[in-house]
């Protein structure tokens, strides 16, 4: 079986989308099957992040997305379409000519026109719903889900199927992600109960505003505690500012993008992980966190609810409450009998049941029964 994984950002970054491509394009590997990844490049500049360890293509193309989130809302929702459709085209031109049994697309509705102009099936992977400036809010007469249709079978993390199964008229499926559950494993560190993590992109979503807002709450109660950041964005700029207006310099570490390997020694280092989105479909820095036995506090957005038993083995906190979260946080600072219990029950949870070559499988037969219909 050849595969053809289209991922715009797969030679930029290593968020979520783009490590559940990676790692079960690995075991997929592992599984005899081929896959070829299609990513956008700068038309001026070197992929800083290229996935090396497969074949891949590199597709010139404007980068408007990390310009279009710290665009105002109207400026940088259609520089959002106009980049998703840009690099459709883009891709469009180098794949047509070549042959693979399935083409997978990575969280761009908009290669919906692309299916008809290529012959093998194209599955889409959505990590969240679709919203498109153009289709939901411009054009009367669509929606970004009525695209999904144009799709032979739709691939979904999260809770991302219960929220538009009922919308769409073809296959919908669920795959979440693994871990690698002997990378991330717990290892000694010298616990203080003052070092608190975050790992994720500087975008909106993930809502670093409360997260640092929260932090200096905390800090009233745990002078000594420190946030450390991991993980880069359009949004960047502004986390820098607001960190300076609320005079906690001292007490935050921004480090940088972090690589995937190197992570497991941060999250041990943590003595609790901390998520502040407004939205995730699955979140697997949370997953990351518990197989490392880092405890970790999260907000009631998508799967955190039934990865995280509140009080065994993390707290979970009502979606943009300030007050919650620096209770949640105040609580686990405070308690180093809860942080010890919530990470052996973290860790126990994290090993049983997110293999990533069972993911891999379950994928597998997914384009199985696409190319048997």
């Amino acid at each position: 079986m050849q595969l053809a994984f289209v991922n715009r950002t797969a030679g930029f970054t290593r968020g979520g989308a783009e490590i559940w491509d990676l790692k079960l394009a690995e075991s997929l590997r592992d599984m005899g099957v081929e896959v070829t990844f299609y990513v956008g490049r700068p038309v001026f500049s070197e992929l800083p992040n290229p996935p090396t360890e497969f074949d891949y293509v590199e597709v010139p193309t404007p980068q408007l997305r990390d310009v279009a989130f710290a665009a105002p809302p109207g400026i940088g929702g259609l520089l959002t379409d106009i980049d998703s459709w840009v690099f459709a085209q883009r891709v469009l031109d180098q794949i047509r000519d070549r042959e693979y049994d399935i083409i997978q697309v990575c969280s761009r509705p908009h290669f919906s026109y692309f299916t008809s102009k290529v012959d093998p099936p194209v599955t889409l992977v959505m990590h969240g719903t679709p919203w498109s400036l153009w289709y939901d809010v411009l054009n009367p007469f669509s929606s970004s889900t009525q695209l999904l249709n144009s799709f032979d079978h739709v691939i979904t993390t999260g809770t991302t199927k219960e929220k538009i199964e009922d919308q769409v008229s073809v296959g919908v499926a669920t795959v979440n992600p693994g871990i690698d559950t002997e990378k991330f494993t717990p290892r000694p560190s010298g616990e203080d109960g003052k070092s608190i993590l975050f790992v994720g992109r500087f975008v909106p979503a993930k809502n670093l505003f409360l997260l640092l807002e929260s932090f200096e709450s905390v800090l009233e109660t745990h002078p000594e505690s420190e946030l450390t950041l991991i993980g880069d964005g359009p949004l960047r700029k502004r986390v820098e500012r607001k960190i300076g207006e609320l005079g906690i310099n001292e007490r935050v570490r921004l480090l940088g993008p972090i690589e995937n390997e190197r992570l497991p020694n941060y999250y041990n280092e943590a003595d609790v992980f901390v998520l502040s989105s407004a939205h995730e479909s699955f979140g697997i820095v949370i997953l990351e966190a518990m197989s490392c036995g880092t405890p970790v506090v999260a907000p009631t957005v998508g799967w955190a609810p039934r990865l995280i038993e509140h009080g065994e083995n993390g707290l979970l906190f009502d979606t943009g409450s300030k007050s919650q979260l620096v209770e949640a946080l105040d609580r686990v600072l405070d308690d180093a009998e809860l942080r010890n219990r919530m990470s052996e029950r973290s860790r126990q949870k994290a090993v049983s049941g997110f293999d990533w070559d069972y993911r891999a499988r379950e994928l597998k037969s997914i384009y199985e029964e696409i190319l048997s219909s």
